[in-house]
């Protein structure tokens, strides 16, 4: 369905969850600073480069969601892509790019990661903040105990592709599931090496039921080596 359709339900998603203020923003500035030129990749209506702008030299950002990027434009200049199409950036256009819960809505995360190492500079940052896989595998799920209330998870499909497609106001949204394994595969091969990774349980601040201490978000911050000389 277009994307446009869903910035309603985003907004609302904002608004109604302390979640995003509280723990992802703080997980993007945790990965990313410090750092110079940026690209939010999939801006939406400009959150994090708010949080960002004052830290770095100068950021920007993409999205496709032409109703978003209307409202982030006040925060800092953007462009209307449909990812993994970044061919109107110029290599090494910047030094540091952040995708914050974009990736698990995207089906092609070979080429997303490859077009990205072409546009952040070489030994430039890619930062990721996502839904943790346990969370997107296909019939993933806390499961409630009817004697006594205790919260187990169910994993689902972990280690098999899959989609799945998530209620999102009066649409739904695709939620692309990999593994971590496969995750961090992909963006082997493109070129980018992991420096650091996240696991936080989130649950806490969304009032979301307890996944009993697993992790519902994950964050990346990889360094380009694609054009590193081997």
């Amino acid at each position: 369905m277009p994307w446009d359709e869903l910035a309603d339900w985003w907004r609302g998603e904002l608004a109604d969850d302390p979640t995003y203020g509280q723990v992802v923003v703080p997980m993007v500035r945790r990965l990313l600073l410090p750092a110079d030129r940026v690209l939010d990749v999939g801006c939406g209506d400009g959150h994090v480069m708010e949080a960002l702008r004052a830290d770095v030299s100068s950021i920007f950002g993409c999205d496709l969601n032409a109703h978003l990027l209307r409202s982030s434009s006040v925060v800092a200049p953007v462009v209307r892509v449909d990812l993994p199409n970044v061919a109107c950036f110029r290599d090494g256009a910047v030094d540091a790019a952040c995708a914050v819960l974009v990736f698990e809505h995207l089906d092609d995360l070979d080429a997303t990661f490859e077009g990205l190492a072409r546009v952040v500079a070489a030994d430039g940052a890619l930062v990721v903040v996502a839904n943790h896989p346990l969370v997107t595998a296909p019939g993933s799920a806390t499961v409630i105990d009817p004697t006594d209330g205790e919260a187990f998870w169910r994993p689902g499909e972990y280690l098999v592709r899959g989609v799945s497609h998530e209620p999102a106001g009066d649409h739904t949204v695709a939620f692309h599931h990999r593994s971590l394994s496969q995750l961090l595969n992909a963006a082997a091969r493109a070129g980018w090496s992991l420096e650091h990774m996240l696991e936080v349980d989130a649950s806490e601040h969304s009032g979301a039921s307890s996944t009993t201490g697993l992790p519902t978000l994950l964050g990346l911050r990889f360094r380009n080596v694609s054009r590193t000389p081997r």
